[in-house]
């Protein structure tokens, strides 16, 4: 008999538990050090890291965590839009418009970071990729990758281009 099969659900469910939180928080410090690296300070606004994933992301025994590496990329940051006010692109998740007034453009560093200073208020993000606007985070209303920003605070977040990988 296998050495596993004489431990308990428990104790299988313990180590399956304490290897899951070590996966959490190797890619919880990598976001950390990620951002970290941007080297702008906002007081107000939105900070976040754009990062690429392509290829077979399929679960696979020896596999390992993926480090997050931050792509350069344009984006824009505009009013709050949503999927019934957006023209949409060539394939899924690409937008030829946003249907929406375009606040603010600009480049992530080398490192894929960036920090743009906005007011309070509901913004979408959306990346420049293959001539056309791509977002993939969608809310239940149809929003198109919205945040907010509050007053006096800086919100934080991640935007994956992964229009190149499959699960």
């Amino acid at each position: 008999m296998h050495l596993w099969n004489r431990f308990s659900k428990e104790i299988k469910l313990s180590i399956f538990l304490a290897f899951a939180c070590l996966f959490v928080a190797q890619a919880q410090n990598n976001r950390r050090t990620a951002i970290a690296s941007c080297e702008k300070k906002i007081t107000e606004g939105v900070r976040g890291l754009v990062y690429n994933v392509s290829g077979n992301q399929m679960p696979a025994p020896g596999k390992g965590v993926q480090i997050k590496k931050g792509v350069q990329r344009q984006f824009g940051i505009f009013q709050a839009t949503r999927l019934d006010l957006a023209k949409k692109g060539s394939q899924d998740c690409f937008f030829q418009s946003t249907g929406t007034k375009l606040l603010k453009k600009a480049k992530t560093d080398k490192n894929g970071c960036f920090a743009i200073a906005l007011k309070p208020g509901k913004y979408s993000l959306l990346i420049r990729e293959k001539g056309e606007w791509y977002a993939n985070s969608f809310g239940p209303e149809g929003e198109i990758f919205q945040f907010e920003v509050f007053a006096d605070s800086v919100t934080t977040l991640d935007f994956r281009i992964n229009h190149g990988a499959w699960y």
